[in-house]
């Protein structure tokens, strides 16, 4: 009996992507100012908590090249994002997308850098959703992980909260729109594969 596979859109920025360290690091570069606090501990989506950057600044730091040769695929210290996406990509169980909200200069830099780095990904699956595009991502793959609560809208039909080191934020706070919540690479995977039993055992 042939099974379906488990298709599953990872959200890009929080999830895939360690974003926050290198949107620090990028300031600091430029203007020199040093963080009041570990890029950890920040709990605010533009940063505010930690540095005194404007929305203008740090959104011409999502177009910078600069950022995308110093970010990094987020990990624990059990496994990294890169790994978990290498093994879905070279199973047959699995279908993967990737989807990010950003102006069309920013998604056009994460398809190079997704090519470089994961060559067994199809780029086809990268759904870049424009930032004049109003309300939540329209995804309808049978998992959608992400970090910020308010972009689970129902289309999804496992929806899965990631909290980067279980940290809790001002946009990850409600945990009503999700199914579940995971705070490392290593409990998202264990989910993935839990996920995958079930459908396999009783929805094929």
């Amino acid at each position: 009996m042939k099974h379906k596979k488990l298709s599953i859109a990872f959200d890009m920025d929080g999830v895939l992507l360690d974003t926050t360290p290198a949107i620090i690091q990028l300031h600091h570069e430029v203007t020199g100012e040093i963080p009041k606090l570990h890029h950890s501990q920040t709990k605010m989506w533009n940063f505010e908590d930690i540095i005194t950057a404007t929305n203008d600044q740090i959104n011409g730091y999502f177009i910078s090249e600069r950022l995308f040769e110093i970010i990094t695929f987020i990990s624990d210290d059990k496994m990294s994002m890169k790994t978990l996406i290498e093994e879905l990509l070279s199973s047959e169980l699995f279908e993967v997308y990737c989807i990010t909200k950003g102006v069309p200069d920013n998604i056009e830099l994460k398809k190079v850098w997704l090519k470089e780095r994961l060559p067994l990904f199809n780029i086809d699956n990268l759904i870049g959703v424009p930032m004049e595009v109003e309300g939540k991502p329209n995804v309808k793959t049978t998992v959608f992980i992400d970090d910020f609560s308010k972009n689970f809208n129902g289309n999804a039909k496992y929806n899965i909260l990631f909290r980067k080191n279980g940290l809790v934020t001002d946009y990850n706070t409600d945990e009503s729109t999700s199914d579940y919540q995971t705070g490392s690479v290593s409990e998202l995977a264990s989910k993935i594969f839990e996920l995958l039993d079930f459908e396999r055992m009783y929805c094929s």
